[in-house]
């Protein structure tokens, strides 16, 4: 029998060792919702670290300790199942200061510091799923915004180019001169075709306010939309 047989056999043979664990995490109604996802969170990552030092299996211990962390605070309530795996990633980037701060833990007696550390790291990449979504509200919301502006206008082939224009700008600013280059798509409807039809399809977006023309650049007016998608006004 192998040193992680041994750990694992005292795990089960002590179930009161774990028993924290369902403590931290049973449901109290009369608790506020952010106590209960701070003792979900403890339990989580102090489960993480308690994994780690039992080390029952001869490999995939990280990611078995990382798989209940993300468990515990999918079964918490408070933590959305595509929010859960953000500590996983986060100790995937930093993994040099991952491996260390786990160390410290174990030798030292550290918990503090890598709860620290764990903590701190979900709040980073939180705000960066947010970030996340919030463009792709805004994207959304904005080609939804340019279709609703081209339906009042003839249903022509012209306008069509130019909505597919605008749509091709992204959230700018693109350089006028590269317009014809965006995509693949844009290459072919212009060409063949002179400056002048380009002009005369720049100029009608900008009439219709769709664009933001500064010099020799173009920047669509995806800033309307700010007012309309959550933490984004201002």
């Amino acid at each position: 029998m192998t040193g992680g047989d041994t750990g694992a056999g005292v795990a089960v043979g002590h179930p009161v060792g774990v028993a924290w664990i369902g403590e931290l995490t049973e449901v109290n109604g009369e608790q506020p919702a952010s106590g209960r996802f701070f003792s979900a969170f403890l339990a989580a990552t102090l489960g993480h670290l308690y994994f780690v030092w039992v080390h029952p299996f001869g490999d995939g211990n990280g990611r078995t300790a990382r798989l209940l962390e993300c468990a515990i605070l999918t079964n918490s309530g408070l933590v959305p199942w595509v929010s859960a795996n953000l500590l996983s990633d986060h100790y995937n980037r930093t993994r040099t200061d991952y491996y260390r701060r786990l160390s410290n833990a174990s030798r030292q007696g550290d918990v503090t510091g890598f709860i620290r550390y764990a903590a701190q790291g979900f709040v980073d990449r939180l705000r960066e799923q947010i970030q996340l979504v919030q463009a792709q509200q805004l994207r959304v919301s904005w080609i939804n915004f340019v279709h609703e502006s081209f339906q009042v206008l003839p249903n022509t082939e012209v306008t069509a180019r130019q909505r597919t224009l605008l749509l091709s700008m992204g959230e700018g600013p693109v350089p006028i001169t590269g317009l014809r280059r965006l995509t693949p798509e844009l290459a072919e409807l212009y060409a063949g075709r002179s400056d002048k039809t380009l002009t005369r399809d720049v100029n009608r977006l900008v009439a219709l306010e769709l664009v933001v023309r500064d010099r020799d650049t173009l920047t669509p007016a995806v800033h309307v939309m700010s007012a309309f998608v959550p933490g984004r006004a201002g």
